[in-house]
């Protein structure tokens, strides 16, 4: 009776063992779209949240002033993917703001927006990294600079493996380095703090998305398709990034597909129930469509496998091949 007791206990700490887990997982991908201003702090009133973003107007004056808005996120370390979309509209010289995650407001990394030079212009920077552009001598520019135009919104990418760390601009380019930054990550934050120098600067902050997993940086510097990666969030096609999809199993059997729009968030495009694949079942002839959404088409194939055909942005396509649900082989295609 105790033997049986002992092992009632064992399965029950187990379950609550894989529940935590799945808890902890479930925490990422985060994304931060700036509807709302609850849960975040304010620390000064030229760094708000309002209408869909965070309208920022910073300074680098006087020295040690805090000017952020901020909240906690799930505790976790390690390798980090950080996509933030952002616009620098005015400047009165070197000046930047930090959108990024730490352990604090004032340590952590981050994508930066301002404008910097010895002829002033919008540039995207990474902060708690070390990338490969530089000013030597003064005035002359050296390696990947990250130079935008101002008014203009721009996808930036951040990416941390190990103590690599590479930085994509979407139509720009890509810089690469280390990570000087070795802390935890619980608090996602935006603004500066001042260093005591005279120019500030102002722009729109639209969103941030932030992913844990494990990535490894290709070098691929086309600012559109920076790494492969292995994300958490029980995605089929979790080993790649930049995909334009993420396909799912539901827990019924199902399948969910979230079309990723430009600011890398997911939009539930197409769902198909396990009635119909049930009622469908193997087509004996040719393969055949379960579900299909705009240029997203979901079909049962005739060797008994399911396919995901999507389109990248450029029109590239994009397919997902899987053997069930749940899933034990899975490959993807990117043309």
């Amino acid at each position: 009776m105790k033997k049986h007791a002992f092992y009632s206990l064992t399965v029950v700490l187990v379950l609550l063992l894989v529940l935590i887990s799945s808890a902890a997982q479930s925490n990422y991908p985060l994304v931060e779209e700036f509807d709302s201003a609850v849960g975040f702090t304010q620390m000064v009133p030229d760094v708000f949240i309002g209408g869909g973003k965070v309208n920022w107007h910073v300074y680098r004056s006087p020295a040690g002033w805090e000017q952020y808005v901020y909240r906690s996120i799930p505790a976790f370390s390690g390798d980090v993917r950080i996509t933030v979309v952002g616009q620098v509209n005015a400047w009165t010289n070197n000046c930047n703001i930090h959108t990024g995650i730490g352990d604090d407001v004032t340590s952590g990394v981050s994508i930066d927006f301002g404008a910097y030079g010895c002829i002033v212009r919008p540039v995207v920077m990474g902060w708690g990294v070390t990338l490969d552009y530089s000013e030597n001598p003064a005035c002359v520019y050296n390696g990947n600079w990250l130079w935008i135009t101002d008014g203009t919104p721009y996808k930036a990418v951040l990416t941390i493996s190990g103590t690599d760390a590479a930085l994509s601009v979407e139509g720009v380019g890509t810089a690469t380095g280390t990570v000087a930054y070795t802390g935890t990550y619980d608090t996602l934050f935006v603004g500066r703090t001042g260093d005591g120098d005279w120019p500030d600067c102002s722009g729109f902050i639209e969103s941030v998305m932030i992913e844990e997993g494990t990535f490894s940086l290709t070098g691929d510097t086309s600012g559109q398709s920076l790494t492969t990666c292995h994300l958490l969030d029980g995605r089929l096609n979790d080993r790649e990034c930049g995909a334009p999809v993420a396909v799912y199993c539901s827990n019924s059997g199902g399948i969910d597909v979230y079309k990723i729009n430009d600011r890398s968030h997911g939009e539930l495009a197409v769902q198909v129930l396990s009635e119909q694949i049930e009622t469908m079942g193997v087509p004996a002839d040719q393969n055949t469509t379960l579900a299909s959404n705009e240029d997203i088409i979901v079909s049962r194939l005739t060797t008994g496998e399911f396919q995901v055909n999507a389109y990248y942005q450029d029109g590239k396509p994009y397919t997902v091949v899987w053997d069930n649900c749940p899933a034990s082989s899975i490959h993807t295609l990117s043309h």
